[in-house]
């Protein structure tokens, strides 16, 4: 097995909306939500892509939505199980010319307390952006500043992805149910690939995971979709 995925072809795509937004000043409460999680990897776009992949990204056509930017495509999907719960599958393509750092992993913490496996996607951050919008978050949240006591520091996991790599996956997580939201978007934390800025790497079944650094945090972006209506299952016009 190959740590890190071959490079693929570019292919070119119209772009949709979305948007990268800086998390350097992002808020360290976040209320956790309930996800289960699928395993899955990195691989070349020019291989062979599982027939359940396929079928998984091609549900729902009409609540799909393509977000491009510098060195990064993003396809994604999402759509509602139940009143308080929803799918959200994607498939995140690197078409730059260096690696990126992709942080839908989680953290160290869950991992060593046996809350999730290493290499599987974390659980989402849930937040309550605005009366009726829920935003879904997979990102390196900042160190906590002083003392923490005697726990086990939360340091974010990336995935190494290379260039011409895609990496498809998907996560169900439930949703504040108080008061059931109008619309829901999900956001994925990028970063350059700088070996500097990262540590303790591992090898799983998903590729290679990286421990990051306050600096990798610090480069973050956040690649979001745009929002999608619940009642209507489409994704706003960019």
């Amino acid at each position: 097995m190959n740590p890190v995925a071959r490079p693929g072809h570019a292919q070119a795509r119209r772009e949709a909306g979305g948007a990268i937004w800086s998390v350097r000043a992002f808020a360290a409460a976040v209320l956790a939500g309930a996800p289960t999680w699928t395993q899955v990897m990195a691989h070349d776009e020019t291989g062979t892509i599982p027939s359940g992949e396929r079928q998984a990204m091609s549900t729902a056509r009409s609540a799909s939505t393509l977000v491009q930017r510098d060195g990064v495509r993003l396809e994604a999907s999402i759509e509602p199980e139940m009143p308080n719960a929803v799918r959200v599958r994607y498939r995140l393509r690197n078409t730059g010319q260096a690696s990126l750092a992709v942080f839908d992993r989680g953290d160290r913490r869950a991992v060593l307390t046996g809350r999730q496996e290493a290499g599987a996607i974390g659980a989402p951050h849930v937040l309550q952006a605005a009366e009726g919008s829920v935003e879904l978050r997979h990102l390196a949240l900042p160190p906590p500043a002083g003392f923490t006591g005697p726990t086990v520091p939360a340091t974010p996991l990336a995935l190494q992805l290379a260039p011409g790599a895609v990496l498809a996956g998907e996560f169900s997580t439930t949703l504040p149910s108080s008061a059931p939201p109008r619309r829901v978007r999900w956001c994925v934390g990028v970063a350059p690939f700088d070996d500097t800025a990262f540590f303790a790497a591992e090898d799983v079944e998903a590729g290679r995971i990286w421990q990051a650094g306050a600096e990798a945090v610090a480069g973050q972006q956040l690649l979001c979709t745009p929002w999608f209506d619940l009642a209507a299952q489409s994704f706003a016009s960019p």
